[in-house]
């Protein structure tokens, strides 16, 4: 998209030459005087020299008028002349007064000290997004997004890049704290803590990161929080990570942007200290009401003749009925009315004199006290070092150099991704936004309509030797503005460069300026201007505004080269790397308003690297003192958990073949878990899980009739046992004291009828038919018996353990499933047991479910509504689970089953897929607005091994390569034979 390179708000009628109305007058003017001067001054010269002498000073004056870096030579003068007798050298001291913060209030806004233009600032960070990666069409649908998002912002703004090492500490603090909770370390484990050092040292160390901010600007601190919000949430549905920064992450960005240093002492005692506005407020009398007619008249008159009171009370005007009371008392004089009223009453008079001048002596004591108080603005955290301003740049004390460029020409058509030019690594980078207002914009309009007809109607017209394309350009703002009702921008951008020479320093502006110049964007040090351009980079206004043009928003966002997407939880889980090489450490557990559970779900071709990355994970996890559960169906993870010194239950094994006695009580997920559950409730959940049990046992053909019959049955059982009393403590009955299915067979044997002759008749032999049933499935020496008809004989005391149903659980796609949907049922209802006292230790809890597609393969919907309940709990319960499938067609087979499960997963990693899956993903896995693009669909299909897409939360996606370190791949891929 075009636009005029120039500042449309600037009115001038443009004559010969490019010359403004004035600067016409002005040369006709100097050139009538030169020639008066010479015939009067110098009448005795010869009139051949009084040309040659006219012809001179024409020149001269026309010299005057010429333009270099954009601006005309008599200017420059000006600007020259204006720089010598301006203040050039700051010392430490002095530079507080360029400081225009004055205190940071709700953690996150900061305040400024007396501007006219704006009092309230906030800032946004955000991540990067590549967008350029992508093809045609997927990149105009991202322009578009960004178009929008940047121009739904009615407040003034400033887009910000800074550069910094990675800062990475926080993680290698945590990672400390992890390991000071391990009594005892083992080999691995010290081997592995060693290997994650390495990384989080290396990334901290070699990788430069920019950082990018949003700082909004305003007077109205309500209008600047409801915008906050806003554009964080439209930042986040483009897929962008957004924060508002708190109170120290403002101080460290002022920090940066500034060039300052920080006062740590100062810093301290700002933090400590209440907030300045709060605590003026309680000097303030609490009456709440509005001005009336005559109090409006009188703080007007206060404001005008007395601000310098005003100022003593700490207020910069008054504004409300409670700081002109405080003023009123601060300043009390007995007026005339008063005197007149008390007249007759001489003792009444002086009763009033006393009791005002008792009320103005408390008023300034506590106003004094207000300042002894001694309070620590904002601006006295930050100091710079002493400097001078010289022309073109700034000389610091300690021999650093500083200066900046701003935009002198843009080309009408600017290129793709044109702002990576102004985005160096030599410092940071100032874009400032500011929204024309209505009547600036009807201005605008009304120029570029009478220019257009001016210069169509006079082609020969010297006002701009590229008409053509400048009507073209004037048309097509036109168009925007009145056919789209799209808005005009006001634009300013400076590039910032540092050195730490003055050599060093222009060699970096020669390389910025000759980069741009290729691409034919002409930039310039502002020479003479280089302490407005100081003051503009402040977040406030602009005071430098002879590069400032009027843009279209899509002018900007075609520009977009706002590219590293750097994610960190500062945790120690080291994912991998994006695209363009951004580190991404990723912690499961945290909890955003974004991310609101713990559960993820990975998927890929066989060989793509998926449980691979599980062990990575699960490596991680027991390094951070994480319980960890692993369902492994393939038996993929058995020989890294001999490694890792984990529990295996083998339930397979004939030489101690385990148990689960499916009729023992255990904790079930319950939505009330703060209340005391009594034993009823208790037992009466678990006989509702049996139903379910038995239903899958029967293949859904036990009747009503005698599934009715089977509880009351169980009810009798319990009940014979005193179970239902609350003294009794059914966690701690032991596992061998507890019935089991032959006890139940028993009850059903000997069901007494109570003397129903009917129900007797009818329902006897059934009964037989059903305790003949269950004798042949649970007392013949059969998989189902062994397992679930015998004493609990395990528990899960271990912080890794596995239960290995590699060969009780058939995974070929042609099984038969029901066997394996009985054992999975009741193998989770035994792990939610586990679960529920998990929230008592207050202790985090992995759960890792290998070929979960084995859930779900079956028509059967009963395992699935199982599995989905604990994955829609579990967060409640400190549990994360962790699923893993290469079959995803299983899951959304049902539409709704799969979009029920994944919307109950805010972690996602879809690695390698095949091609015809993609599609089916496309529109099963994702909302509309967040489809896979057609880039990110041919990377899935081309994937190499351990590359993917990371989905975190509703709205981030990373196109990643997983990181292993050395140890990891010794560690994981060892146990494969091979990589991944």
């Amino acid at each position: 998209m075009t636009h005029t390179n120039k500042d449309l708000t600037k009115k001038r009628t443009e004559f010969k030459y490019g010359l403004s109305f004035t600067e016409t007058i002005i040369a006709m003017v100097i050139f009538v005087a030169s020639i008066l001067f010479w015939n009067v001054v110098f009448r005795d010269f010869s009139t051949k020299t009084k040309i040659i002498l006219v012809i001179i000073s024409i020149i001269l004056n026309g010299i005057a008028f010429l333009k270099w870096k954009g601006l005309r030579f008599y200017k420059w003068f000006y600007k020259m002349i204006v720089f010598l007798f301006s203040k050039k050298k700051y010392t430490s001291k002095e530079t507080k007064s360029l400081i225009p913060y004055k205190n940071i209030i709700k953690d996150d806004v900061i305040t400024l000290f007396n501007n006219k233009e704006y009092k309230y600032l906030k800032v946004i960070g955000f991540s990067g997004l590549d967008i350029w990666s992508e093809n045609e069409e997927d990149i105009e649908k991202k322009l578009q997004s960004i178009n929008y998002v940047l121009e739904s912002v009615s407040l003034d703004y400033d887009i910000i890049k800074t550069n910094a090492k990675s800062d990475l500490y926080k993680n290698l603090e945590k990672l400390e704290e992890q390991i000071n909770l391990k009594s005892k370390l083992n080999e691995i484990e010290i081997n592995y803590y060693e290997s994650l050092i390495k990384d989080i040292d290396k990334e901290n160390s070699q990788v430069e990161i920019e950082k990018y901010y949003i700082v909004l600007r305003t007077k109205d601190l309500n209008a600047l929080n409801f915008e906050a919000d806003v554009l964080i949430d439209n930042i986040q549905n483009l897929g962008i990570n957004a924060y508002i920064l708190n109170k120290l992450e403002i101080i460290d960005f002022l920090a940066i942007v500034n060039n300052y240093k920080i006062d740590e002492e100062k810093l301290t005692k700002f933090l400590l200290q209440e907030e300045i506005d709060e605590k003026l407020k309680d000097k303030i009398v609490s009456v709440k009401r509005k001005f009336t007619f005559w109090e409006m008249l009188q703080s007007m008159f206060i404001n005008f003749f007395y601000i310098h009171k005003v100022s003593k009370l700490h207020l910069t005007m008054i504004n409300n009925f409670q700081e002109l009371e405080l003023f009123k008392k601060a300043y009390w004089k007995l007026t005339l009315l008063d005197m007149i009223k008390c007249k007759f009453d001489k003792t009444k008079l002086k009763q009033l004199q006393k009791e005002n001048e008792a009320i103005k002596e408390q008023t300034w004591k506590e106003i004094n006290a207000i300042q002894k108080e001694d309070f620590v603005y904002l601006n006295s955290v930050f100091y710079e070092e002493e400097f001078t301003i010289k022309s073109n740049y700034i000389k610091y004390k300690d021999n650093q150099y500083r200066t900046f460029l701003a935009i002198n020409n843009l080309p009408l058509h600017l290129p793709k991704g044109y702002l990576k030019y102004f985005l160096t690594k030599y410092g940071n980078t100032y874009f400032k936004l500011s929204k024309m207002s209505e009547s600036s914009t009807n201005d605008v309009i009304d120029y570029a309509t009478q220019k257009t007809i001016e210069i169509e109607v006079n082609k020969k017209a010297t006002i701009n030797r590229r008409n053509d394309n400048y009507v073209n350009t004037l048309n097509e703002i036109l168009k925007q503005v009145v056919d789209n009702d799209k808005y005009l921008y006001n634009f300013t951008a400076y590039v910032e460069i540092k050195g730490k020479s003055l050599k060093e320093l222009r060699d970096r502006v020669r390389e910025i300026k000759k980069e741009a110049f290729n691409n034919k964007i002409k930039i310039d040090v502002p020479v003479f201007s280089i302490q407005e351009t100081i003051l503009s980079t402040k977040l406030i206004s602009n005071y430098y505004n002879e590069n400032r043009k009027t843009i279209l928003i899509d002018n900007f966002s075609d520009g977009w080269w706002f590219l590293q997407n750097s994610f960190n939880d500062y945790n120690n889980l080291f994912v991998g790397k994006g695209i363009n090489d951004e580190y991404i450490f990723l912690d499961r557990f945290k909890k955003t308003p974004e991310r609101t559970n713990a559960n993820m779900f990975i998927t890929g071709t066989s060989g793509a690297g998926k449980s691979t990355f599980a062990e990575k994970m699960i490596l991680n996890d027991i390094a951070n003192n994480r319980d960890v559960i692993v369902l492994d169906l393939q038996r993929e993870y058995k020989q890294n958990g001999d490694l890792l010194g984990a529990s295996i239950l083998d339930f397979a094994s004939k030489k101690n073949p385990l148990s689960i006695n499916v009729l023992q009580v255990r904790d079930a997920f319950s939505e009330n878990f703060d209340k005391e559950i009594n034993n009823t409730t208790k037992i009466n959940k678990h006989i509702d899980y049996l139903e379910k049990f038995f239903d899958l046992v029967f293949k859904g053909e036990l009747s009503s009739t005698l599934m009715n019959y089977l509880k009351i049955c169980l009810n009798k059982l319990y009940a014979s046992k005193g179970y239902f009393d609350d003294k009794i403590n059914l966690a701690n009955i032991p596992n061998n004291k507890w019935v089991k299915i032959d006890d139940l067979i028993d009850v059903i044997d000997n069901y007494d009828f109570n003397n129903n002759q009917w129900e007797k008749i009818n329902f006897q032999d059934k009964l037989k038919l059903l305790s003949h049933q269950l004798k042949q499935i649970f007392k013949t020496n059969n998989t189902l018996a062994i397992l679930f008809n015998n004493y609990t004989n395990f528990d899960i005391n271990s912080q890794y353990t596995i239960f290995d149903l590699h060969s009780i659980i058939n995974t070929s796609e042609s099984a038969e499933a029901h066997q394996d949907q009985i054992i999975l049922f009741v193998v989770l209802n035994f792990l939610q047991d586990r679960i529920s006292k998990n929230r008592q230790e207050k202790k985090q809890l992995s759960l890792f479910i290998g070929e979960a597609h084995f859930f779900v393969k079956s028509k059967n919907q009963k395992l699935f509504d199982f599995l989905f309940s604990t994955i829609k709990t579990a967060r409640k319960y400190g549990l994360s689970v962790v699923m893993d499938t290469q079959n995803l067609s299983d899951f959304y087979r049902e539409k709704d089953n799969a979009n029920a499960l994944l919307s109950n997963c805010d972690y996602s990693l879809f690695l390698r897929q095949k091609s015809s899956e993609i599609q089916d993903i496309n529109e099963k896995l994702f909302s509309k607005n967040k489809e896979l693009t057609e880039t990110e669909k041919m990377f899935l299909e081309r994937a190499s091994v351990g590359q993917g897409i990371l989905n975190i939360g509703s709205n981030l996606r990373y196109i990643i390569s997983i990181h292993y370190n050395d140890y990891e791949q010794e560690l994981l891929f060892k146990s494969k034979g091979e990589y991944i």
